[in-house]
């Protein structure tokens, strides 16, 4: 950083790239998230790096979904849940939008006894990508026995693929 050292207070410098634009922004966010997670009791699942979970109470269950900068919050006792945005967003710039409707494009419909996820405005989006709203529906797209028409219709015989395994 030679150009520092030589930096005159009437000279002007123009950035040719920002910071929020670096590859290594979203993997810094993600880190410092990560981290504060962890230091307030959360558990990442091994399974999906997006989902917390935080290990403070015993008698309700609540789950962090991320997904860049974007967060949900959901659980089975409104009072944990609602302490677990608050400690969050002490640490973290946020807001708290409220019950959610809609989630990356799903809709979600929260019920006092289940959650449905919808997803007649994804089918509708893709129909209306490819031009297909006005396509005819079918209650089943192929027929009820198409592994068997398909196993008929083979040249070759089915292939015993337990010597390729490990």
């Amino acid at each position: 950083m030679n150009l520092l050292k030589n930096l005159q207070v009437t000279d002007i410098y123009i950035l040719l790239k920002s910071l929020y634009g670096l590859h290594q922004a979203s993997l810094a966010w993600f880190e410092k998230l990560i981290g504060e997670l962890l230091r307030l009791g959360c558990k990442q699942l091994v399974s999906d790096g997006s989902v917390f979970i935080p290990s403070k109470s015993n008698h309700s269950f609540i789950i962090i979904l991320v997904y860049f900068d974007d967060m949900m919050f959901s659980g089975n006792d409104e009072k944990d849940l609602n302490a677990a945005c608050k400690e969050f967003l002490y640490v973290f710039k946020g807001t708290n939008d409220g019950p959610v409707n809609w989630y990356l494009g799903v809709r979600i419909n929260a019920e006092t006894e289940y959650c449905t996820m919808p997803q007649s405005a994804y089918i509708r989006e893709i129909l209306h990508e490819h031009k297909m709203e006005e396509a005819n529906k079918v209650s089943t797209p192929m027929t009820a026995n198409v592994y068997d028409e398909l196993v008929a219709h083979r040249e070759h015989p089915v292939i015993d693929d337990a010597q390729y395994r490990l």
